[in-house]
């Protein structure tokens, strides 16, 4: 029986796929052709059979391996993110993250910027330089996923596979977010050569369509997300974050940010095989619930999102509510055991998720980033000093762009309810208790997209005060700060991982152990 291979090991096989006749340059047919080219290039009997014949010539349009990177990064994450942050509750049985009984995460995306860097071969090897800063982005855009899960990680070695580093050395978590920050300022830089799309087309991009400008705002409004993220190291002299933070909003024409939703990261679903929205038919999630948190702050509010994201209650539904009746709509307790949660279910009072995120194979586009998001990061920076501006008008703006994000999908119209909404006392901005209105506001808008920013909110923050104390927790009923690295690399990688460990968490590799920036 052969050895099975490492993470690293993968690494060194660099020609991953191969791909014959003529390009196409329909987004839809990009998204197709490499649904199916993902599954043969995860496959370890693929590697295998490339690597058997150096004489083949295998080559990759870099325009095809930005569809495949884009729509692997900026696929929709499902319901766990929001049983994590407890948004969501399910009664079928002890869910891992809504109980907080997860533990090992995984090092799939290193698989990712191992194409990521093939992407950047192939830019080179084309001479076709406009893909160096695009693939520069999603390097980082992986790397804050992987530092944000588990703190220190491989970042400076880790595909340097090809040259015999099958063991690659962690990098501290500063050493990361430093590499992130440079990198972006880098990338949003070396863009502004490529402005002209006749001389520097991007093609195969299904996000933006070969819109260089837009991936500029993409590059300058993510900065600002990771710059939120170390709010807890703003005053590291090496970071600058404050400094950084203060240059991209004060200065458009250097650094253009997200206008509106227009300018959202989002990935479109069609009713294509491979391409429908990946929650589409899940039994499962047709018994996902509504936390009672969040429905009641809603209704308290007379938001109107709320008819995008939940059902009106079966008994609502005998009655004959209408969707548009904040009455009709109940959550239930996300820390409860699902033993005591299931009877509440069964009497018909609680709500579940909007039937669309199951039954709807287009839905709604994934928000990987939106324009909502920034303006309440932007509000977040200056509440807390960093720059100067108005509050106020960033917050206020991010909930009216939230709403209209999902206008469409709860059949209303902004207009209609945002000065009721606006005028009540929870939402109603109050500089006594901003910080705590921004981040309740910010976790609204991450309702089933943005992966899992809702949870590196709560615990940077702990804000909103989510319910804990149900006695279906475990963990302590505490909100987990991390997850434990994966069993491969103690398998692969042993020496390396348990010097990181033993640098980051005195009492070992656990759920709760405090990575760097989360420590004051």
């Amino acid at each position: 029986m052969k050895r099975a291979k490492s993470i690293w090991q993968f690494s060194s096989d660099k020609n991953i796929s191969r791909v014959s006749g003529t390009k196409n340059k329909q987004m839809k047919k990009y998204i197709v052709a490499f649904a199916s080219l993902a599954m043969v290039a995860c496959s370890k009997s693929h590697f295998d059979e490339l690597s058997k014949d150096p004489n083949r010539p295998v080559t990759v349009s870099p325009s095809l391996l930005l569809t495949n990177i884009e729509t692997s990064a900026f696929t929709a994450a499902g319901s766990n993110p929001g049983y994590m942050s407890h948004m969501l509750l399910n009664t079928d049985g002890a869910k891992d993250y809504q109980y907080f009984t997860f533990d090992r995460g995984s090092y799939g995306q290193y698989a990712t910027l191992l194409k990521i860097s093939q992407m950047t071969q192939e830019a080179n090897s084309h001479k076709v330089p406009q893909y160096l800063p695009i693939s520069q982005f999603f390097r980082c855009f992986y790397l804050y996923q992987l530092t944000m899960t588990f703190g220190d990680i491989p970042d400076s070695t880790s595909l340097q596979a090809a040259t015999g580093v099958y063991a690659p050395k962690y990098d501290l978590q500063k050493s990361v977010f430093l590499d992130i920050l440079n990198s972006l300022e880098a990338a949003n830089n070396d863009l502004k050569k490529y402005a002209d799309a006749n001389t520097y087309p991007v093609l195969g991009d299904v996000i933006y369509s070969g819109n260089v400008t837009k991936w500029r705002k993409l590059i300058n409004s993510f900065e600002i997300r990771v710059l939120l993220n170390l709010s807890l190291k703003a005053n590291d002299v090496d970071l600058n974050v404050k400094q950084r933070f203060a240059a991209i909003i004060s200065d458009p024409n250097n650094y253009p940010i997200f206008q509106s939703n227009d300018d959202n990261a989002q990935l479109t679903y069609y009713n294509l095989a491979n391409n429908r929205y990946p929650m589409y038919q899940s039994t499962a999630d047709q018994r996902t619930y509504m936390d009672v948190q969040l429905v009641n702050f809603l209704k308290t509010a007379q938001d109107p999102r709320l008819f995008s994201f939940a059902q009106v209650t079966p008994n609502a539904k005998t009655a004959n509510k209408a969707t548009t009746d904040f009455t009709a709509y109940a959550g239930a307790d996300a820390s409860l055991s699902f033993s005591d949660a299931r009877p509440l279910v069964s009497q018909g009072n609680v709500s579940t998720i909007n039937s669309r995120y199951f039954f709807d194979p287009i839905n709604e586009p994934n928000v990987a980033f939106g324009y909502a998001e920034l303006q309440f990061n932007i509000a977040e920076g200056i509440f807390r000093g960093w720059a100067s501006g108005t509050v106020e008008n960033y917050y206020k703006n991010g909930i009216q762009a939230s709403m209209d994000f999902y206008a469409k999908y709860g059949n209303y119209k902004t207009s209609d309810y945002f000065t009721t909404t606006y005028a009540t006392p929870a939402v109603q901005y109050n500089a006594a208790n901003g910080l705590q209105q921004i981040m309740m506001q910010k976790y609204i808008s991450f309702y089933m997209n943005s992966q899992y920013e809702a949870w590196y909110n709560l615990r940077r923050t702990g804000m909103p005060a989510v319910k804990l104390d149900g006695g279906g927790v475990q963990n302590g009923a505490k909100l987990p700060l991390r997850f434990m690295y994966p069993q491969s690399e103690i398998n692969t990688n042993n020496s390396n991982l348990s010097g990181a460990i033993s640098r980051q968490y005195p009492s070992g590799d656990n759920i709760n152990g405090v990575m760097w920036i989360l420590q004051p």
